[in-house]
């Protein structure tokens, strides 16, 4: 069973990767810790920018994996920055929101593997 997994990052849910799905029997404690079990996890990777080029590889790059056990699916987001300072600038999420101007992380379910019909999660 695979599922299309992809980052607003990417301008075209084509462009998304499928990764297999794999089942994990380790407890899994989320605690911000890689741990072994995650090395069994198939993982996506190579995400395209979306600003200022949509046509080149992010910058800063991101690795997702995904394991499910009997009762929970999990996916890990290890999410890397460019090195050098940073300024970073919280807008007010009230007034100034717009979401092409924040980073985000977003997992897109494909049960029917047809990059029709998916579930959106954030």
């Amino acid at each position: 069973m695979a599922f299309l997994l992809g980052l607003l990052l990417i301008p075209l849910i084509g462009l998304g990767q499928s990764v297999k799905l794999k089942y994990t029997e380790d407890p899994i404690t989320i605690d911000g810790v890689l741990d072994e079990t995650w090395a069994a996890a198939d993982s996506a990777y190579d995400f395209m920018q979306y600003f200022p080029f949509d046509s080149s590889f992010a910058e800063a790059q991101t690795t997702a994996k995904i394991l499910y056990d009997d009762n929970y699916i999990y996916v890990l987001g290890i999410m890397k920055n460019k090195p050098g300072e940073r300024g970073y600038v919280t807008p007010s999420f009230r007034r100034d929101f717009r979401g092409q101007a924040k980073d985000s992380f977003t997992v897109i379910f494909d049960p029917f593997k047809d990059h029709t019909n998916g579930v959106f999660n954030c």
